[in-house]
């Protein structure tokens, strides 16, 4: 059941949180830039609550955005999926593999990542530091949907969901284009899997013996 309000603080999730579950839920292809973070879609269920905590505003609203998380990535794996194109800044995976050993969501985070990009519906691409053009310092996502309405999403900390919604004119145009040019400068998906596999086995022996037999995995 889909939370919409924390009864006892009488909070209730923003529109734009919502509208932005509605839009993948009925998306054909979504693309996402998730800057220095991890794509939330594509976030372990232990490190998407790491990160909530550790932000400075962790606050009831923060909390109840997140519970809604898990109900977005479900239409990740539906079937049929949607086609999925993720750029993700290098940062992101070495701020992942530097992340304390005893940070063991940092390593199931990894391992995840690394086992998604054997998806077919789903492209991951890492942007690395060597290239030229100057990435957009707020992440986005733009969804499409079967008749082609296109929407987009981008961070905003100023806004009640974090995120501000434009459905057409300059701002999903700017997406759209910055995602074009992100795409191309960013690692191939091969090399990105290999970057990838290069951080976790990073985190693999500074974790120790822990095993990671029980990480999460895609759930299809």
């Amino acid at each position: 059941m889909l939370v919409t309000a924390q009864p006892d603080a009488g909070i209730r999730l923003p529109e734009e949180a919502l509208e932005q579950y509605r839009a993948e839920k009925a998306a054909a292809t979504i693309r996402c830039y998730s800057g220095s973070n991890t794509p939330e879609l594509l976030a372990t269920e232990d490190f998407a609550r790491l990160v909530r905590e550790t932000r400075p505003r962790h606050d009831q609203l923060t909390a109840l955005v997140g519970k809604l998380l898990p109900h977005r990535q479900d239409y990740l794996w539906h079937r049929p999926p949607p086609w999925a194109f993720f750029v993700v800044s290098e940062e992101a995976v070495k701020r992942l593999a530097a992340c304390p050993r005893e940070r063991h969501e940092a390593t199931a985070q990894l391992q995840y990542l690394f086992e998604v990009t054997s998806r077919t519906h789903i492209s991951l691409r890492i942007y690395d530091f060597a290239a030229p053009v100057l990435p957009p310092s707020m992440p986005f996502t733009v969804t499409t949907d079967v008749d082609g309405e296109r929407t987009a999403f981008v961070g905003d900390v100023l806004a009640p969901a974090g995120l501000r919604v434009g459905r057409d004119g300059d701002v999903l145009e700017s997406c759209l284009d910055f995602f074009a040019e992100l795409t191309d400068y960013s690692l191939s998906e091969d090399d990105s899997r290999a970057m990838l596999g290069r951080a976790l086995l990073h985190r693999r022996n500074i974790a120790g013996t822990r095993s990671l037999s029980d990480a999460p995995r895609p759930a299809c």
